[in-house]
């Protein structure tokens, strides 16, 4: 029985030391590449991004922010409310009741707005741009509608009256 203790105690002893020699050598090791830090930034959507991120390997800057560039651009001529030729714009300012075809991300994204307007029983509603030309919140001149105008758009808005397919 006691050969079989010290047999025991001799192989934790043996395994404890493994790991602080194998910790040891990963940490040594580890030194030769130091992470560099790496930052990249530029405009988009009409404002700035900034991009910060440790890599203990060379990164191809230029490609990573063509990538990045490129990545906002297609969301930008998606789903921007400031363009006018988005897909989204394009889709707002329709007044058929027909199905439109959009790309698959925006109607992903869309979906994904049906979940949180059905969740949030009408409270997150992305349907609600009408209200904001009524009351001018697009302009330079906000104004207070009057009850009846209000009214008249509540009627023409609401995401449930989006389908999606």
């Amino acid at each position: 029985m006691q050969a079989r203790q010290g047999l025991t105690k001799t192989l934790k002893r043996g395994a404890v030391i493994a790991v602080i020699a194998l910790a040891a050598v990963l940490t040594f090791s580890a030194r030769g590449r130091t992470p560099q830090l790496h930052e990249i930034d530029n405009f988009a959507e009409g404002t700035t991004y900034h991009i910060t991120w440790w890599a203990d390997h060379a990164v191809n800057e230029d490609a990573l922010r063509g990538d990045i560039d490129s990545t906002l651009a297609q969301i930008d001529r998606q789903i921007s409310n400031y363009r006018s030729d988005s897909d989204i714009e394009r889709f707002n300012r329709s007044r058929s009741t027909e199905w439109q075809t959009l790309p698959a991300p925006v109607i992903k994204l869309l979906a994904i707005a049906q979940t949180v307007y059905r969740g949030s029983n009408g409270c997150y509603d992305p349907t609600v741009g009408p209200l904001f030309d009524l009351w001018g919140f697009r302009t330079d001149k906000p104004h207070v509608p009057d009850a009846r105008e209000i009214a008249a758009v509540k009627r023409e808005i609401g995401f449930n009256h989006v389908e999606l397919d």
